[in-house]
């Protein structure tokens, strides 16, 4: 009994134990949801062989775990949509939704100070909330970990909470119901350092306008995305910054001293302005520069000027995340050669001008895309400006993570949103793109022209007002010439890599050659169905064919050929998230 106990305490752990970076405390969870079910929702506990928790003002996915032997614990995020409650049933609708709460306003307070300016010495974080549910006692926000709470108070009146110290997680317990319409505003006092982002935030990223005053001693400086007026008070300078556009959340940087400035001039009259440390050496000037201005002079010329940035600076420490105009590129960076050294980071920080701060997901679905996007952009800079070898390099890195994630049984949809893997949400989004790229491909002539209008469109939708999955498909549909139903089923709301075996044989006929070709598919349902194009060389020729790969058997014939052919290369620029074993007779 003594072992028994024990090994449930384990497996009990194992969802409610404190953990670095847990996006919630399941302690808290558990109790909103035994307070806070719906007249159709349930909840269950049962540490034995399965256990199971569903909370029904969760948005869609809940984790499941079960335990198929003694020690073999696989936990499933499936989606759960409201079918009942509000008749929501298609993949497609998964964005329609609701969270607990909104968020329609934000403001910030703060008394900086310490050797850099970014710690708040005593500040006040004001978050405005509409609440979705029908009835609501708790509420959940979030703040980083180094950020020490105070009190907190709702609509004037203090209330209590509850945190844990390495979460950044923390339960308000509302001293009334509130229920579906009501506004909540929640006003927060705290002070720390060394934190991410400065005001609390909720699980639904909506963009919202952001009013920030920051108090602090003369001669500290900060970057931020927008202008701020400032006034000289005494010893102390108060800048008050109201956004100009809405973000999900919003990110200012310390300007220190020990920095020289460099100015580059960037295509069609851009300039960055690279702060460069003096104490840095590990990276030589040259490349930091060389690398940024390549970087931007790549994304300029395809996508024009970065959006909702007036001036950009690219700074070495500080915040590790991007806004309009702020571009933080370390100086120290660990990417192999082989992946594109420093080129890559370089690239990967200078995409999020492009598609980071400033988009406006509808939900928590779409935040795979602020991964995705500048993710594929940063590798499309690298295959422009280093070659193609390394940007096939990078895309086979990610699909090799892949492979390991699908293996273990921890492949997710991507339209679950942050409750997929990070791996999921960075390299499978990745793979959408470049599939859909290849999708979009001219094999005729050659030609990236539909897909290149495609980013670009995405590009300013994603950043100038709020968009779906759903918006995110019908686009992809206008510049593609295929229906692409079955291929979101799988790849942004389904899971499974498909594995190909490929047997061909050549067959004289008539004075010319045909290639016979048998693709056996597992790994994937009957209903699967993509388009794979296949490279054939015969006589020092090259032919391009997109085939069809339907269901787990297809055959068909490519040809005639004049020549005898010398080899098929089946899934051609990697033009498919697979594994491809392939075999000529």
């Amino acid at each position: 009994w003594r072992q028994f106990n024990s090994s449930k305490q384990a497996q009990g752990e194992l969802f409610f134990k404190p953990m670095v970076d847990h996006p919630v405390d399941n302690y808290f969870e558990l109790l909103r949801s035994a307070y806070e079910r719906n007249a159709d929702g349930y909840f269950w506990v049962n540490f034995g062989r399965y256990t199971f928790t569903y909370d029904p003002n969760q948005a869609d996915p809940v984790h499941v775990g079960y335990e198929f032997e003694g020690g073999d614990i696989r936990v499933v995020d499936g989606v759960v949509l409201q079918r009942q409650s509000r008749q929501i049933s298609a993949d497609s609708m998964m964005s329609d939704i609701d969270w607990p709460t909104t968020c329609v306003a934000k403001r910030g307070d703060f008394e900086m100070g310490g050797l850099d300016g970014m710690h708040i010495e005593h500040g006040r974080g004001d978050i405005s909330l509409i609440v979705n549910t029908d009835s609501m006692k708790f509420v959940s926000l979030f703040l980083h970990r180094n950020l020490k709470i105070d009190s907190v108070y709702c609509n004037g009146q203090p209330v209590d909470y509850y945190r844990r110290r390495d979460f950044i997680f923390f339960g308000v317990i509302l001293p009334q119901y509130a229920h579906r319409g009501d506004t909540l505003k929640l006003s927060v006092w705290y002070k720390g350092f060394n934190f991410t982002y400065s005001l609390p935030y909720v699980e639904n990223p909506v963009s919202v306008l952001h009013t920030l005053t920051l108090r602090y001693p003369s001669g500290y400086n900060y970057l931020v995305p927008d202008w701020g007026k400032t006034e000289t008070q005494g010893k102390n300078e108060v800048m008050t910054i109201e956004s100009s556009r809405p973000y999900s959340k919003y990110l200012f940087q310390g300007f220190a001293s020990g920095y020289d400035t460099t100015t580059l001039a960037a295509s069609m009259g851009s300039t960055i302005n690279i702060l460069r440390p003096t104490h840095y050496t590990s990276v030589g000037n040259k490349l930091y520069e060389d690398a940024s201005l390549k970087a931007t002079n790549y994304f300029i010329d395809h996508f024009g000027a970065p959006p909702g940035a007036f001036e950009t600076f690219i700074f070495p420490e500080g915040i590790a995340l991007h806004m309009p105009g702020l571009v933080y590129l370390p100086w120290q960076p660990s990417i192999h050669d082989e992946l594109g050294g420093f080129h890559l980071v370089a690239s990967q920080a200078i995409a999020t001008q492009w598609l980071g701060g400033a988009a406006q997901p509808a939900s928590d679905r779409e935040t795979w895309l602020t991964y995705a996007v500048p993710g594929y952009l940063a590798l499309m800079a690298l295959q422009a400006n280093l070659g193609s070898e390394v940007f096939y390099t990078n895309m086979l890195s990610q699909r090799n993570a892949l492979y390991t994630v699908s293996e273990r049984g921890r492949d997710m949809p991507l339209a679950v949103g942050s409750r997929a893997l990070p791996t999921t949400l960075n390299s499978k989004g990745v793979w959408v793109l470049h599939m859909l790229r290849w999708l979009m491909f001219d094999l005729k002539n050659h030609s990236d022209d539909q897909f290149m209008k495609f980013l670009h469109e995405l590009i300013i939708t994603m950043n100038s007002r709020t968009f779906t999955n759903y918006d995110f498909t019908r686009l992809a549909e206008k510049y593609c010439s295929t229906d692409l139903d079955n291929f979101f089923k799988y790849w942004l709301y389904g899971t499974g890599i498909p594995q190909y075996d490929v047997n061909y044989s050549i067959q004289a006929k008539d004075g010319q050659y045909y290639m016979n070709v048998t693709v056996h598919t597992s790994g994937v349902d009957e209903q699967f169905s993509m388009p794979v194009i296949m490279l054939v060389t015969e006589g020092g020729r090259s032919t391009f064919v997109q085939q069809p790969i339907k269901g787990s058997h297809t055959t068909f014939r490519l040809g005639p050929f004049a020549a005898r052919p010398d080899r098929l290369y089946f899934n051609h620029f990697y033009s498919v998230l697979s594994k491809d074993n392939v075999t000529g007779l």
